[in-house]
C-alpha cells in the first residue's frame, strides 16, 4: 500500500505517540521512517546525531535484512535489534510502509522498549490506516518520488485534507528611528 498523505492533525497525533514512547522507554530517539529511509516524524528528544541519515540507514537496514529473510523463506520478520556499547537500536515494522526507530541507551532492557514500541506501532498504523482512508486518492510512493523537488508532497494542509494556502511571511519592519534620523555622512 503506498503512503498515505499526511495533515497537520495526522502529524501531532503521531507525533504525540512517538514522544510518549520516547518518554516511557527513556529512548535517546524514536522516528517513524518509511520503508525508503525517509524520515517522517520523529519524538521532540535532542539527539546529538542526524536524523535524517539514521533514518536513511535505518531504512536501508532494514531492507537488507527483509531482503535475506525472504531468500530464507522466513514468512514473519517484523522486528530487529542492534545492541551497541553506547546506543542500541531497535527497529519495528509498523505496516508495509513505515518502520519505528528507537535509539535508546544499552542499559535499557530491550524488552522493555519492544513493549512500549509495539503498542506505539499499533496506534502509528491506525493513523496511517486513519489518514489513508480520508484521502485514497493522495496515496502515493515516496521512494518514486524526485527528492530534489518534495514542495508538492510536503504542502501544509488542514485537517480535512484541504490545502492551506502558503504562508506569507510578514514584510520586515523598517527601523523606527533611523529612517527619520540617517546618520550624517562623513
Amino acid at each position: 500500500m503506498p503512503f498515505p498523505q499526511l495533515n497537520a492533525d495526522d502529524f501531532q497525533r503521531i507525533t504525540a505517540v512517538l514522544n510518549d514512547l520516547h518518554s516511557k522507554s527513556e529512548a535517546i530517539s524514536v522516528m517513524l521512517v518509511e520503508r525508503a529511509g525517509y524520515l517522517i516524524a520523529q519524538s521532540a528528544g535532542t539527539a546529538d546525531f542526524d536524523a535524517t541519515t539514521v533514518a536513511t540507514l535505518a531504512g536501508n537496514a532494514f531492507a537488507a535484512t527483509q531482503f535475506m529473510v525472504d531468500l530464507l523463506q522466513e514468512p514473519r520478520f517484523s522486528s530487529m535489534y542492534q545492541q551497541g556499547e553506547h546506543r542500541s537500536v531497535l527497529w519495528l515494522k509498523v505496516d508495509d510502509e513505515s518502520l519505528l526507530v528507537a535509539i535508546f541507551p544499552p542499559k535499557q532492557s530491550v524488552g522493555m522498549v519492544k513493549f512500549f514500541s509495539v503498542h506505539a506501532a499499533k496506534q502509528i498504523a491506525d493513523q496511517l490506516v486513519a489518514a489513508s482512508q480520508r484521502a485514497p486518492e493522495k496515496l502515493f510512493d515516496i521512494a518514486t518520488e524526485n527528492p530534489t523537488d518534495v514542495g508538492d508532497m510536503f504542502r501544509r494542509m488542514d485537517t480535512q485534507g484541504e490545502e492551506k494556502p502558503p504562508e506569507q511571511p510578514e514584510p520586515p519592519k523598517p527601523p523606527e528611528d533611523d529612517q527619520q534620523n540617517p546618520p550624517p555622512l562623513v
